[in-house]
């Protein structure tokens, strides 16, 4: 016997929240195609809401109009490891408190190198011994960071995604980086929004703004 047909494969998760992300960044409107309404997309897109951005849910697609203009003082990232990172980065980009809260397992995750790495970019951080939930206060600096990337590449990625709304150019040093086809995926959606980073073997990631395109 035989089987023959055709799947449409689940949405990644991953590919979504990095793209929820750089839309909430981005200028003007972007449109993400066949979406994922999983759990962590869901708290992806509110903590997008929170930050500013108008985003508008349909069934093929998710529409969204980036602003950062938050809006609320607390954000809640659910059980989604990559949300809480990468969207802590980019509450960093605010001047005010944000709180960062999660559930589950996350709350078991410690975050002592994101908070290391942020505090290199001039945030104030705190956390609850080392773990969520947590604070941060910017406004964010560019310039030079050292991150530890042995344990997670996703401080990484919400810096890759945060810097270039910076007025300056910024280069991240990277000692042992894990899941490098993470860092391809998150290089590859950054492409879609029309920035290009120099990427040194993975060890060293630089910025300038010349690099942006325009859009």
């Amino acid at each position: 016997s035989s089987v023959s047909g055709k799947l449409i494969a689940p949405a990644s998760k991953s590919a979504m929240q990095r793209a929820v992300a750089c839309a909430l960044l981005a200028q003007g409107r972007s449109e993400i195609i066949k979406p994922s309404f999983c759990d962590d997309a869901l708290a992806a897109m509110h903590m997008a809401e929170c930050l500013g951005a108008d985003i508008d849910r349909l069934a093929d697609r998710v529409i969204i109009k980036g602003a950062y203009q938050p809006s609320c003082s607390r954000i809640y990232c659910g059980e989604s490891g990559l949300g809480a990172r990468v969207f802590t980065v980019l509450s960093a980009l605010g001047s005010d408190w944000m709180e960062i809260e999660g559930s589950g397992s996350l709350l078991r995750r410690p975050l002592h190198i994101l908070a290391e790495t942020l505090m290199q970019l001039g945030v104030e951080v705190t956390t609850t011994n080392g773990f969520l939930p947590l604070k941060v206060k910017g406004p964010m600096k560019g310039g030079l960071a050292f991150v530890d990337g042995s344990v997670s590449s996703q401080v990484l990625t919400g810096l890759l995604i945060a810097l270039p709304t910076l007025d300056a150019d910024s280069r991240i040093v990277v000692n042992k980086l894990k899941s490098k086809p993470y860092i391809d995926l998150t290089l590859n959606i950054l492409g879609h929004f029309g920035v290009e980073l120099v990427n040194e073997d993975y060890k060293v990631f630089s910025l300038s703004l010349i690099h942006i395109s325009e859009p």
